[in-house]
């Protein structure tokens, strides 16, 4: 009767074991495919990274382009300025040079 009743205390912790093991195998294989699924979203996010670092990378490129134009405007517009200042003169200059034709001929 003794006997009896360890084998049956021993039956029923090992199948309170067996029952626990495969509760955590069943836990380990849920967690599985998360891990599989976190790993792709993982590897998406990361090419998305990527592609956004290009991104980046490109914008700032633009931007260093356009202060260079702006700069190369700046010049541009610094030497139609001159050329404007030089016209004017030569345009008064030639007007000087009418008025005194004009009063030698009279």
């Amino acid at each position: 009767s003794k006997l009896e009743e360890v084998e049956t205390n021993q039956q029923q912790a090992l199948s309170s074991l067996q029952f626990e093991n495969q509760s955590k195998s069943d836990t380990i294989k849920e967690n599985s495919v998360v891990i599989k699924e976190l790993t792709t979203k993982i590897s998406s996010l990361e090419s998305l990274l990527k592609e956004k670092e290009n991104e980046i990378n490109n914008l700032n490129s633009n931007v260093k382009s356009l202060s260079s134009d702006t700069e190369k405007i700046k010049e541009l517009e610094s030497y139609i300025s001159n050329l404007s200042t030089s016209n004017h003169n030569i345009l008064n200059q030639l007007d000087s040079k009418d008025a005194e034709i004009k009063h030698c001929l009279t």
